[in-house]
């Protein structure tokens, strides 16, 4: 009997506890929602109530006041190359050690994989000085291989592990049908890798649209902020009016959230695919 209750009741708890974390986890974004929609002087007088009168004007004047067109299309613009270009040189690198017979490329693998275990912080005045050696400080460039530079560990494991499940016997008969070496890559190993890819695009898309430091750190020009460091310095410049500034920072994390709202089980499904086929 108690055995039977137990066994019921473990559920009924482990949902309550869920449920309460996830209260405790939205309740900033409710309270930056509602005072988005707020005047200004009614933020000091209800900070954490409903709106008494819904206003736009926070969201037509944060956008027009921070410059959140160009900002938007700054991070668009870093975001999607370097989730293109590390994904496609990730895949390349696994694909060329998962098709190697050379005893050392397992050394090879380990190499890149390792640094996954190097925290991105201490590299930052190393990496700066590179950037600024090679001139590609205040410029998309420097930005963007920087973020290359940090998803190659992570986007290797993830793709070699998915390319090692693979059957060896798809690209044994696809070298007797004449199949060369980045045909093969191409043709056959690209279109497989759809779930895994898509799952480290979403990681590293993320990652580089939430980052405040690089572009912080390598980003002087005002015309080429990002979301992150823009909105910073409108929050230094509109501190008073927390209207604007909650409107600009919902205006800055919608995109990303909806992305994630949506795209989740491929996340799941990406990472589970690689853990049982490693």
């Amino acid at each position: 009997m108690f055995a039977g209750l137990k066994k019921k009741a473990w559920p009924v708890a482990n949902h309550c506890i869920l449920i309460l974390s996830c209260m405790v986890m939205l309740y900033p974004f409710i309270i930056i929602f509602f005072t988005a929609f707020k005047e200004n002087s009614e933020v000091y007088t209800n900070p954490v109530g409903f709106p008494q009168k819904w206003v736009l004007t926070n969201f037509t004047g944060a956008w027009a006041e921070a410059h959140l067109g160009r900002l938007y299309i700054n991070s668009i613009i870093i975001t999607v190359s370097c989730v293109f270009v590390s994904l496609f040189v990730c895949s390349l690198a696994s694909y060329a050690i998962t098709r190697s017979a050379a005893k050392y490329s397992g050394k090879v693998y380990l190499f890149f994989i390792s640094g996954i275990f190097i925290p991105s912080q201490l590299s930052i005045i190393p990496l700066f000085k590179m950037v600024k050696d090679l001139h590609l400080n205040n410029s998309y460039a420097g930005v963007i291989m920087v973020y290359i530079a940090g998803a190659i560990p992570l986007g290797i494991f993830m793709i070699t592990t998915f390319m090692r499940g693979l059957p060896k016997e798809m690209s044994e008969a696809a070298a007797i049908d004449g199949c060369g070496y980045f045909y093969m890559y191409w043709k056959i190993y690209m279109p497989l890798m759809g779930t895994v890819a898509a799952t480290f695009g979403i990681l590293q898309a993320l990652a580089a649209w939430n980052d405040f430091l690089i572009p912080y750190l390598l980003l002087t020009d005002e015309t080429k902020r990002t979301l992150t460091t823009g909105v910073m310095t409108f929050k230094q410049q509109y501190s008073s009016n927390w209207g604007f500034l909650m409107a600009g920072i919902m205006m800055m994390v919608i995109p990303i959230i909806t992305a994630y709202l949506f795209l989740q089980k491929y996340i799941m499904k990406g990472l589970t695919a690689g853990a049982v086929k490693g």
